[in-house]
């Protein structure tokens, strides 16, 4: 592969038959060596698909 200019960004391009659907978005980190690792992002599990899920925070009682 061989990262090309698109406007303000560097694209690369994914081969199709590695079978990724258009559409799909990930998360990408950079190691300390340049490795760039290319993650699926997964369903936010803060949220559901009809309602906003409340987030409780738990005390000790003293």
């Amino acid at each position: 592969m061989k990262a090309r200019k698109q406007g303000d960004s560097l694209v690369l391009s994914i081969p199709a038959k590695l079978g990724v659907q258009e559409g799909t978005e990930y998360m990408a980190v950079k190691e300390a060596d340049g490795s760039l690792i290319f993650t699926p992002k997964g369903p936010n599990i803060f949220q559901s698909a009809t309602t906003k899920s409340k987030i409780y925070v738990l005390r000790k009682m003293s």
